[in-house]
């Protein structure tokens, strides 16, 4: 699993926030991605593998909310998928091309076709730093929300709080983002974090489908 965590523009906060059409009870937040920053406002880009509900390849642009007890939480914006799959925005996640294969010493990651794919060559045999992320950014993930207000519980094991897991030097990788929401973002990620462990969760799916 990788994250590529980029910056979120100070003069789009306001025009992405009408884009994704939050529900008027969350906002956009800042939040520390590494224990030792300062909160910002974040979009993040994750590939990986999963099975178990879903199968197979996914990809997910993701952002922080507050919700209406104020506590951040993550949202999924845009999610991708190379076999079908279901979400509670779309309900049924059409396949779609979802590249993220290792090989040679590096990791290639390709979402989305021509013009408007977001692609990335990570080195893997370069040096690289342990990261050490922060207590909200974990926490955030055990709600899981979706554009229209929907989320789902998670339930992790230590896999999560306590993954081993790296942040790449810039001259370790490559990235070209030519997706709908490079246009909000600065241009290189700030960071790019490499899990090293397999994680372990439980998920209630559309666990406040009853409330919303």
């Amino acid at each position: 699993s990788i994250y590529w965590v980029y910056r979120i523009k100070s003069s789009e906060i306001d025009t992405l926030t009408r884009e994704i059409r939050l529900p008027e009870h969350f906002s956009l937040c800042p939040i520390r991605c590494l224990e030792a920053e300062e909160p910002e406002y974040w979009i993040t880009i994750n590939a990986y593998r999963v099975s178990g509900l879903a199968n197979g390849l996914r990809a997910e642009w993701s952002v922080f909310i507050r919700d209406a007890e104020n506590t951040p939480r993550y949202l999924i914006i845009d999610a991708r998928s190379s076999t079908f799959s279901v979400d509670p925005v779309d309900i049924i996640t059409r396949a779609s091309t979802v590249i993220h294969e290792q090989r040679d010493g590096k990791v290639h990651t390709q979402i989305g076709e021509g013009d408007h794919a977001f692609r990335s060559t990570i080195s893997l045999s370069s040096s690289q730093s342990p990261a050490t992320v922060s207590r909200d950014w974990v926490s955030a993930n055990d709600f899981i929300y979706w554009g229209n207000g929907i989320c789902d519980r998670t339930f992790y094991d230590t896999g999560l709080a306590n993954t081993k897991q790296n942040r790449m030097e810039k001259e370790n990788y490559e990235t070209s983002d030519r997706s709908f929401w490079s246009q909000f973002l600065e241009p290189e990620p700030a960071h790019v974090l490499v899990l090293q462990n397999s994680i372990e969760f439980v998920i209630s799916p559309w666990e406040n489908v009853d409330r919303v």
